[in-house]
């Protein structure tokens, strides 16, 4: 099982602990070594979004569905729950311990095309009502990541991409504390989708509309408030306000 940084073991209750996959982007250099935008195979070319929902099995455990590649399979036949990876700026981060706490959180400032891409396949699953008022976990181009594994403690696949020439290589990533996780800081984050069914009101229940999360898998750090960036290059972002440009 793939995740997330080369001291951690497998969590056993982690039933996304799976080969990973990447929401479909724009192609890249390859010389720019960012991630595959493919489920499988980094050197197939990207995946159109009907082409990614074509892979895609959603199936129902309960109340809520997980997407599962078709592509992807061990040697039992046993399919995989699909991965996605998705880079972005963090807006908001509650990923250490705190008394009496429901998740770990991580608000990232993502692309609206990434946005977009999530939505069209979230609409392939059973679990999406149009008529309804679905709840998506996007505010604008803010999306909310969660996680409730682990929650005594800080989450635990936070891990340093900085310096990684290749941040698809799970066996390279140093584990990373969760603290150094802050606002402004660039990431990549490693997650699955979950659409969830609505529950009707009642006499004695509110209830709630249909919906989706997205589930943090683990959290690479690419650059920080300090310039420090992915591929060991220093980068000083607000370089243009500290240049003098009078006498």
């Amino acid at each position: 099982m793939a995740r997330k940084t080369k001291q951690d073991q497998p969590d056993p209750s982690d039933s996304s602990a799976t080969p990973r996959a990447t929401t479909p982007e724009p192609s890249s250099d390859a010389n720019t070594q960012e991630p595959s935008s493919d489920i499988n195979d980094p050197a197939t070319p990207p995946a159109t979004s009907e082409e990614l929902s074509s892979r895609i099995e959603w199936i129902r455990k309960v109340s809520k569905f997980k997407p599962f590649d078709l592509r992807a399979a061990n040697e039992n036949n046993v399919h995989a729950v699909a991965e996605f990876q998705i880079k972005g700026t963090v807006a908001s981060t509650f990923l250490r311990s705190t008394p009496n706490k429901f998740s770990h959180t991580l608000v990232l400032n993502i692309d609206p095309a990434e946005v977009d891409k999530v939505k069209e396949l979230v609409k392939t699953c059973p679990a999406f009502v149009p008529e309804e008022d679905f709840r998506w976990p996007f505010t604008g181009t803010e999306a909310k990541f969660t996680s409730r594994s682990n929650l005594n403690g800080d989450f635990i696949n936070t891990w340093d991409g900085r310096k990684m020439s290749d941040i698809q290589n799970v066996t390279e990533r140093n584990k990373l504390p969760a603290q150094q996780i802050e606002v402004g800081s660039n990431v990549v984050v490693e997650y699955t989708i979950v659409p969830y069914l609505g529950r009707k009101a009642t006499d004695k229940d509110e209830g709630f509309s249909a919906g989706c999360s997205l589930e943090l898998l683990s959290v690479g750090l690419l650059s920080d408030d300090e310039g420090n960036k992915h591929g060991g290059i220093r980068f000083d972002f607000d370089s243009p306000n500290k240049k003098r440009r009078t006498r």
